[in-house]
Parts: C-alpha cells; sequence; structure tokens
C-alpha cells in the first residue's frame, strides 16, 4: 500500500531556521524537523510514508512569486513531492498567476486565510477560486481555528459551504476535517458534499469520536491521510487514526488513493 501524506510543509533551506522560530513562537508548537525539504523526507521515511503533498503558502502579495518559484523547484524531487503553489487574494493578476501555476506542473494551489489576513468567504477570494476551475486545479484551504488566530476563525463551515455553493466544479479539500474544533459543524454543513477532507493536525487536537461521525457520514473517497509536517508527524497522524477502527479497505483509499484522485485531471 502506498502512503501519502497530503498535508506537509517546508521551507527553502535558508529561510527555514527563521520560519520555524516565527511560527513555533506563535503557535507555542514544537517542529518535528528542521522545517527543510530533506529533513521533511527524513521524518516521512522514518514514519512509512512514500510520498507527499507540499503545501507552500504567500503570506504577502509581494513574497507569492518567491514561493511558487520555491513550490515548482521541489516539485517531483526524487518523484516523492507533490507541490502546491498559492496565490494571495492581494496578487495584481490572479488570473495569470493560476495559468502560471498550471503551466509549471504544480499540483494544486495552497489558500491559508488566517496568514492571508482575510476570511475565506471575502470576496478577494472569488477570483481565485474563478481562476482554478477555469484551469482545473485543486484547491486546499486550512478550514477552522488556526493557533496563530484562536479569537477569530477565518474559515468557518458554514463559509466552506457558500463557496461550494458559488464553485459546484471546484475541486476543494478543507484541510484538518474542515474545522478540528467544529466538527458538528461540519458534520452538518460540510459532510456528504462534493468536498474532500485531510487528517491533518488530527492526533494533536481533535476529538475521536467526532472524527467517527464525519467518516461515518462522508463519502469515503473523499478522505485523505495527511499529518500537518512539521506540527505533526504521520506517525503520531497513523497512531489517531488506528483508533477509528478502519477496514483495509478504508485504510487503502485514506492512506493513497484518494490523495491521487485528488491531484488526478
Amino acid at each position: 500500500m502506498t502512503v501519502i501524506d497530503s498535508h506537509t510543509h517546508c521551507f527553502p533551506d535558508a529561510l527555514a531556521p527563521r520560519a520555524l522560530s516565527k511560527l513555533e513562537s506563535n503557535e507555542a508548537l514544537t517542529p518535528r524537523c528542521d522545517g527543510t525539504r530533506d529533513g521533511l523526507l527524513a521524518v516521512l521515511d522514518r514514519d512509512g510514508v512514500d510520498q507527499c503533498f507540499v503545501l507552500n503558502i504567500a503570506t504577502n502579495a509581494h513574497q507569492q512569486d518567491k514561493v511558487n518559484e520555491f513550490a515548482t523547484q521541489i516539485n517531483r524531487y526524487q518523484n516523492r513531492i507533490y507541490s502546491f503553489g498559492s496565490i494571495h487574494p492581494d496578487y495584481p493578476d490572479i488570473r495569470g498567476a493560476a495559468k502560471q501555476i498550471k503551466e509549471a506542473g504544480l499540483y494544486g494551489v495552497k489558500l491559508h486565510p488566517d496568514f492571508m489576513g482575510y476570511d475565506i468567504g471575502d470576496d478577494k477570494f472569488t477570483p481565485i477560486f474563478a481562476a482554478c476551475c477555469e484551469y482545473a486545479l485543486p484547491v486546499v484551504i486550512h478550514a477552522g481555528i488556526d493557533p496563530t488566530s484562536r479569537s477569530h476563525i477565518h474559515a468557518k463551515p458554514e463559509d466552506v459551504a457558500r463557496i461550494l455553493e458559488r464553485f459546484p466544479s471546484l475541486r476543494l479539500c478543507a484541510a484538518h476535517f474542515g474545522d478540528a474544533c467544529d466538527w458538528e459543524g461540519v458534520l452538518h454543513r460540510l459532510c456528504g458534499k462534493n468536498i474532500w477532507f485531510d487528517t491533518g493536525f488530527s492526533a494533536l487536537g481533535m476529538s475521536v469520536s467526532g472524527v467517527q461521525k464525519i467518516i461515518a457520514n462522508h463519502d469515503i473517497h473523499k478522505i485523505m491521510f495527511g499529518s500537518d509536517m512539521p506540527w505533526e508527524a504521520p506517525s503520531e497522524t497513523k497512531r489517531f487514526l488506528e483508533q477509528l477502527s478502519l477496514s483495509d479497505e478504508q485504510k487503502r483509499l485514506i492512506y493513497g488513493e484518494n490523495a491521487l484522485r485528488f491531484i488526478s485531471m
């Protein structure tokens, strides 16, 4: 069984120490590796993961081009990395950015509304979703609470549900099971709809019973294994999922096949 971690992050070698230090101080988290590409892959090797999505994030419009250049540099590294680009809502040519991401061979777009400074339902994101539909680019959004913004949730289940209504052809993944702290909202507003979830950060922030209810009420073909490296190791996520009594078929889909389906054109 091929294991694909659909939710990881890494940074250029020169930037990684500063990036981890800043995030660690903001989030009160302990990184599981040094934040570099090779550090990430070393942990994946240790934890029995064959391939991964690297979800790159443009936290402002000025750094977007450099973020996407790095995404392109690491894409398909050792045939193990499926790299995602990013589009910031303030970027002056959103459609052009989507076209460049597609032509560069990147596998999708990552949006993190907490880091980008807008709620996911803000009209600033509308041209991004439209462009991703036009160029058939899968989108992964950070959904629910984030340690950097505990008092304000930038992507609630009801916000995500409205995006699905407005862009029915969008291939969208709401990371962290749609919202780690509001599984009831996910259950009532997102389960059963045309949306994907990943399991990122489940060991450190989710209830087993809540996740069981989400899985029982959603299309099993739209749930992907993800850890959120470097903030949670794949081995930790695996131990959490082992508490769910998944069937062999469910494991096969969640741990690898669904991720390949998500990025297939």
